[in-house]
């Protein structure tokens, strides 16, 4: 793989997404896409890592088991399910595009932007101290918390905008078609979590009146 070219390929997608795909003639390759997804995976754990062992919140083999494991395994097997199940409701709402051009688009942004929010994170991480951490992560308070928090937010909008944007030329369809291509499995998932929380709320009362 050239990483130049890869480098390049990233940069035009996330820098001017509207105008990348709306010429976008390259051959979807499910392979490329995969690897990008792994390097992305790899590189963005491993800042993640690195901050943890900055702070001694972990040791050398545990970084490098979770940078393989998360970043090189699971990373990519995410962006192929997620992608699945994307272009399921894609073709509901009429999109015409191929599973293997949209997941190389989706590994064209996301690859890039998670290396992007992890060096935002990492950098916040390094200048100042998380308070604590729950299971791992960090829980950033006060206007620090709120500052990251803010980027965070930011980032994941434009992450939002571009994957609109890809999905709306990779479809052939509306601009509202393509928002509603990622609302609506986010909306199923939502009343799903609240009737999963209802029902083991009713369920542990029931039994606590037993």
């Amino acid at each position: 793989m050239d990483l130049n070219k890869t480098y390049d390929t990233w940069r035009q997608a996330v820098s001017d997404p509207n105008r990348f795909f709306s010429k976008f003639k390259a051959k979807p390759d499910l392979s490329t896409a995969v690897q990008w997804a792994a390097i992305g995976g790899v590189v963005s754990v491993f800042i993640s890592q690195l901050a943890l062992l900055a702070h001694a919140k972990t040791d050398v083999a545990s970084a490098l088991v979770g940078t393989i494991v998360s970043g090189a395994i699971l990373v990519p097997l995410l962006l192929l399910v997620f992608s699945g199940v994307l272009l399921m409701f894609a073709k509901l709402l009429g999109g015409k595009g191929s599973y293997d051009a949209q997941t190389y688009a989706m590994a064209l942004i996301q690859s890039p932007m998670s290396i992007v929010m992890a060096l935002v994170a990492f950098v916040f991480d390094i200048l100042y101290a998380p308070a604590a951490y729950a299971y791992g992560v960090p829980v950033r308070t006060g206007i620090v918390g709120a500052v990251y928090g803010f980027a965070s937010f930011a980032l994941m909008l434009y992450v939002c905008y571009a994957m609109v944007i890809a999905f709306r030329n990779i479809h052939n369809y509306s601009t509202m078609r393509a928002v509603a291509t990622f609302l609506l499995p986010a909306a199923i998932f939502a009343v799903l979590a609240v009737l999963a929380v209802m029902f083991f709320t009713v369920a542990g009362i029931s039994s606590m009146a037993a």
